[in-house]
């Protein structure tokens, strides 16, 4: 019996270990009462990729919902029909957003455009992760990031042409689709393109379950809407994972983010 007993003591020790260090990294839904299964999910997500899927819109109704692979074949047509495709919902080492279904073009058709018109410009409220500064892949919030980025350009009448395009893209449209897109997309931070470059096999993958392989992340570079100074801002490289400055008048790709809603952000 007290075997028994020092067993259900260091089971229920182990537990609130692992729910106190999941509430340190962010994870503030979990509790005692979790079930351990959903516990090794979370701890998963916290130290890797815990899974990748569709995320998309109801049309009648706006109710986001995403899937599985599994769970979107077993839809019937007429579900899957009623649906706007998103892009793919990823959790990742604690983060957790949509990444666009497809790179943004330009309304030329080009498919890279500069972060700003030139090498100048300082984002006010922005913060500088550059000369000497440390901790870049942490800003992790493109949302943030953007609205700070548009509003100094309207105040000051610049045109950031990345972050406007990220922020205007659609899923789909009335033109296009049927449906307007709703989402407010974003210029994803470094911390979050980072992520699109750890498991662009796997995003890329999915990508091609739910969308074909038109859609993929390609090997080039992407830009994030974390800045290095008033001349440079961070980008990725998708072929390589190189991480580095590049002189905001240039022009690389961008893909946009977006925030889950919270309904669904568990």
């Amino acid at each position: 019996m007290s075997n028994n007993i020092e067993e259900a003591q260091l089971l229920k020790a182990n537990r609130e270990a692992l729910v106190n260090s999941l509430h340190d990294l962010g994870f503030n839904g979990v509790t005692e009462e979790t079930p351990l299964a959903e516990i090794a999910e979370h701890m998963k997500w916290a130290g890797g990729l815990r899974d990748l899927r569709l995320a998309t819109i109801n049309k009648s109704t706006g109710k986001y919902s995403d899937y599985t692979a599994e769970e979107w074949d077993m839809l019937s047509a007429s579900a899957k029909a009623s649906c706007v495709k998103l892009g793919v919902r990823i959790r990742a080492e604690g983060q957790d957003f949509i990444i666009s279904k497809d790179d943004i073009y330009r309304s030329n058709g080009a498919t890279t455009m500069p972060w700003a018109p030139n090498n100048s410009i300082d984002v006010k409220g922005l913060t500088n992760y550059g000369e000497g500064a440390t901790g870049h892949l942490n800003d992790k919030d493109g949302k943030a990031n953007t609205d700070l980025i548009l509003a100094h350009g309207e105040a000051n009448n610049i045109k950031f042409e990345a972050a406007e395009q990220a922020r205007a893209y659609k899923a789909s449209t009335i033109a296009d689709g049927g449906y307007e897109d709703p989402t407010e997309w974003s210029l994803p931070a470094i911390g979050q393109l980072w992520l699109l470059y750890k498991y662009k096999k796997q995003i890329n993958e999915a990508l091609t379950v739910f969308f074909g392989t038109s859609q993929l992340l390609t090997k080039e570079w992407y830009w994030s809407s974390t800045e290095y100074n008033s001349a440079y801002a961070w980008h990725v490289f998708m072929n390589y994972g190189n991480v580095n400055n590049n002189n905001k008048g240039n022009a690389t790709r961008v893909r946009a983010v977006a925030p889950v809603p919270e309904s669904s952000a568990i």
